[in-house]
């Protein structure tokens, strides 16, 4: 019961991570595809080809591309800082939990486990998955599971206690001060976005 508790936790948060990141996307492109077109339809006549190609890259593909790249460091900035704050002995629990799944932990060698990359994740759902192989590039997660097991056997009487003890690890490498997300690149990007079709529009 405790784990299913921990799995759909850990689910709702990474579902909800995800959905903010495909709604900045979503937002960004759709708004630059639009005013792309529009333009494209209302001041075609008017424009060199050069300009034309310029405008569709600017508009349909640059500025969409930037709320990609910048959208998804924001969002996966603030994915660790909950974690961190929030959902760390959960995500941590459920990271040991698919290690124990993937491997036999009486004859692993923990390091290949981790060497072998997202492979451990595949049986994840998307959101899970999606969310936790940032945070292995982000945190120092693996090194830290690495530290907790290689020493002892994992099995599922001791998975909670070592869940705890990995979560007091993490916290021993991090500054959660400086892990706090800031807005303001999108909002930098949204004015610069602005500013663009602005002048634009005026020209």
């Amino acid at each position: 019961m405790h784990w299913q508790a921990t799995l759909k936790t850990v689910l709702t948060f990474c579902k909800s991570v995800l959905k903010q990141f495909i709604l900045i996307v979503a937002v960004g492109t759709l708004v630059n595809w639009f005013f792309a077109v529009a333009l494209f339809v209302l001041a075609f006549s008017e424009w060199t080809a050069y300009k034309t190609i310029g405008m569709f890259l600017i508009f349909a593909v640059g500025f969409p591309l930037a709320y990609l790249l910048v959208g998804k460091t924001y969002i996966l900035r603030q994915a660790i800082y909950e974690l961190v704050t929030t959902y760390k002995i959960m995500l941590l629990e459920y990271l040991l939990r698919q290690i124990l799944s993937y491997s036999q932990p009486k004859s692993a060698k923990w390091q290949q486990v981790f060497q072998k990359g997202s492979q451990w994740l595949a049986g994840t759902p998307f959101p899970i998955r999606w969310v936790i192989t940032g945070l292995v590039e982000s945190l120092p997660i693996g090194e830290v599971l690495q530290q907790v097991i290689q020493n002892q056997e994992l099995s599922n009487e001791n998975i909670t206690q070592l869940s705890q003890l990995a979560a007091q690890k993490l916290s021993e490498h991090l500054n959660v001060e400086l892990l706090e997300p800031s807005p303001y690149p999108l909002i930098i990007l949204a004015a610069i976005n602005l500013a663009a079709v602005t002048i634009e529009i005026a020209l």
